[in-house]
């Protein structure tokens, strides 16, 4: 009777500890369409939706007509709640990486463009930082003036 209860218990506890595992888990997918960061505010013509099959995520991203497909990478971040995501597949528009050590007249070098695209997944908002600044150059995507792309799951 013992060795039963025993077996019951460990079975209801391995039970609760595998639901309790798949309820942690977020849900990425869904139709994500580009919105202002503030109130009457711009945002790019950018959608994106991203599906699961076979236990990965797939993304079909659409910015000013063109459509680009690929798989979708996520990762954990150091804190709680934080999860990085990455549109794999995607060559930046422009990089020009550190210029804050070239003087006035030094000629910027000619850099690989960086492929994939980055971006932090907080609830049901994915942000990704389009452009750098004067020491760190890049465009990410060409046709979107906005610094944050801020991206709401619809």
């Amino acid at each position: 009777m013992k060795k039963r209860t025993l077996i019951i218990f460990v079975a209801l506890l391995f039970s609760f500890c595998c639901v309790n595992a798949k309820s942690t888990q977020q849900n990425i997918t869904g139709f994500y369409k580009a919105e202002p960061l503030e109130e009457g505010g711009t945002s790019c013509d950018l959608s994106v939706l991203i599906t699961k099959a076979n236990g990965q995520y797939f993304y079909n991203l659409k910015i000013n007509g063109k459509s680009r497909k690929g798989r979708v990478k996520i990762t954990k971040g150091d804190k709680a709640g934080e999860t990085y995501i990455n549109f794999t597949g995607i060559k930046w528009a422009e990089y020009e990486g550190d210029v804050s050590k070239l003087g006035d007249d030094d000629e910027r070098p000619s850099l690989k463009l960086p492929v994939g695209i980055d971006g932090v997944l907080q609830g049901k908002e994915i942000t990704i930082q389009n452009y750098g600044n004067a020491m760190n150059y890049y465009v990410k995507f060409f046709g979107c003036e906005e610094k944050f792309i801020r991206l709401v799951r619809q």
